[in-house]
């Protein structure tokens, strides 16, 4: 008798922990469900061990510790789980959700659109009542996220269902590509469905998963259910961890040499803080308390105290005479080099460049001229008052990422790294020429498993192309002069593209880098480095075969 009642309790037990995802307690109002719906940012590691920022979206709770979402959210272009997340909270519709923690992907399902993750420290979250019954066609819905558009807060959505399609629900409503991963709930704040794609193009009807799908998913009874076993690396959780250290409403903010001081007393607070997984660079964003007036601060280490100045001026001078009807001036002092410029097409911005270090450099944004010359004004003081730096900086002659390495770094050649918001990565080029001196180039990277991929992507058929006379013969099909072609050999195994086209119009070159390789590791590769400077330009310049003479690149071309 007393085993019977053992072998009963055991299982009684067991179930429950089966339905731990689909038995959660009540809820009962919009603030819990606001508290209780989270963002994702998706992160890519590279192959040179950087994370770079690639998506977001939306996750529900589902227990204390474990989140919901749609499967797509999770994995990158090719299906493939990321498996670095990180997440953030919000309390209300107004405030940014801060980023706190970090989380691993437990199990996913790409037919079903669904995966669930476990966040590292997070056990506090109230889990949503699922909907007990098949929602009515015609019944209203509310849904909660962080939409494509106006994602940097949480937003509520209202419509009906539409219909019913496959296990999917359609929603008449407001929808865009963001809504992914949003909670999607009925007049007595029951969780009916995750909003999860839109119809075409259609922005008013879009799909939802249906509360049947989502419990059988989390029953482990969907056909493509997978188990995701890999952890958290340890690269990633210091990553994340040093990005996290920055408080908004922080007194003092430190990297490297670099000191902000005192933004609150001058109305600013630190919106976004990003820094590269190297420690190598910096990206952070301040605004003001009405988010008119903003400035970014952006930072690399890899950078020594700036040659030729007056090359900022002359640039200053030569976009001035290119852009008559911009409202442009520069001020020049001790420290800094200000350039403000106003445009019918652009926001108004100021440009200040810091004399002394110049891989940092700040790009202030305001809505008018007008309305914003108080708190416009505040920033310039702040940042001439608060922004220090100690020692300088110093040449690395050792640099190395995923694009090339840096074999001797010269007085007049120097190579330095940058990113942005959205972290692209920039590539600043040094080097002395009477006009001008510094090239700020976004360079697109990519590689492939074919070569057939390789050519797809640059619009080649490499079926055709075999040498490297083939690889000039199709430039110069594709429409640059011959002229302005010219090769750089690196080594026996190594050639470089370089050709300009001149824009007669706007008086301005496009020079462009180009390498194709096959890698370490037998995929085929490029790089493209492409860069519009003002003036009638050539590639055949020496500094520009010295520049890349001075930079190791990986693997060996594909054409010799």
């Amino acid at each position: 008798m007393r085993f019977s009642h053992l072998r009963t309790w055991l299982l009684v037990v067991v179930n429950l922990a089966l339905l731990v995802y689909i038995i959660p307690g009540a809820m009962a109002s919009e603030s819990s469900i606001i508290k209780n719906i989270l963002k994702i940012k998706t992160y890519d590691h590279r192959e040179d061990g950087s994370f770079v920022f690639t998506s977001y979206g939306s996750a529900i709770a589902i227990d204390s510790s474990h989140i919901l979402t749609n499967a797509h959210v999770i994995l990158d272009s090719d299906g493939e789980a990321q498996g670095n997340y990180e997440i953030c909270f919000s309390d209300n519709f107004e405030n940014v959700p801060k980023c706190r923690d970090i989380a691993k992907l437990v199990a996913y399902d790409t037919v079903a659109d669904l995966a669930i993750l476990k966040l590292q420290n997070t056990k506090n979250l109230s889990p949503f009542t699922l909907a007990s019954s098949k929602i009515a066609i015609g019944s209203y819905v509310s849904m909660y996220g962080y939409p494509g558009i106006g994602w940097e807060t949480i937003t509520r959505t209202d419509g009906k269902i539409a219909g019913f399609e496959q296990s999917m629900y359609k929603i008449d409503g407001s929808i865009d590509h963001g809504n992914s991963g949003w909670g999607a709930f009925n007049n007595s704040w029951e969780l009916v469905g995750m909003p999860t794609a839109v119809a075409s193009d259609n922005a008013s009807l879009g799909y939802m998963v249906s509360i049947k799908r989502i419990q059988e998913f989390l029953s482990k009874k969907t056909t493509n259910y997978d188990i995701y076993t890999e952890d958290l690396s340890p690269e990633f959780i210091e990553f994340i961890k040093r990005n996290q250290s920055y408080d908004s409403v922080s007194p003092k903010y430190t990297w490297n040499n670099l000191t902000v001081r005192n933004p609150r007393a001058y109305w600013f607070h630190l919106k976004n803080a990003m820094i590269s997984s190297d420690n190598t660079m910096m990206h952070w964003t301040f605004v003001d308390t009405y988010d008119r007036v903003k400035f970014v601060l952006s930072c690399t280490s890899d950078a020594g105290r700036i040659l030729g100045w007056q090359a900022r001026k002359n640039g200053f001078d030569s976009e001035k005479k290119q852009y008559p009807t911009w409202d442009m001036s520069l001020l020049d002092e001790e420290k800094y080099l200000s350039i403000y410029s106003v445009s019918k097409w652009y926001k108004p911005w100021v440009v200040m460049y810091y004399k002394w270090y110049d891989a940092c450099f700040v790009d202030l944004e305001y809505q008018d001229i007008k309305k914003d010359t108080k708190s416009l004004a505040k920033a310039i003081q702040f940042i001439k008052k608060w922004v220090s730096f100690s020692g300088s900086y110093t040449l690395n002659p050792s640099q190395t990422n995923q694009y090339f390495s840096l074999q001797n770094a010269r007085v007049n050649t120097r190579v330095i790294r940058s990113i942005d918001a959205l972290w692209a990565e920039s590539i600043l080029l040094g080097f002395e020429i009477p006009s001008w001196n510094w090239m700020n180039s976004v360079i697109e990277w990519k590689n492939y498993a074919t070569l057939d991929e390789l050519g797809d992507a640059l619009g080649a058929d490499f079926n055709e192309i075999k040498t490297w006379n083939d690889y000039i013969a199709f430039g110069i099909k594709s429409g640059v002069d011959s002229s302005r072609i010219q090769t750089i050999n690196l080594s026996n195994n190594q050639k470089w593209l370089l050709y300009s086209v001149y824009n007669s119009e706007k008086k301005n070159t496009n020079i462009t880098f180009e390498y194709t390789y096959i890698t370490p590791e037998w995929r085929y590769a490029y790089i493209n480095w492409s860069v519009t400077m003002n003036g009638n330009f050539t590639p055949n310049i020496p500094q520009f075969e010295d520049l890349f003479s001075s930079l190791i690149f990986p693997g060996r071309s594909i054409f010799q």
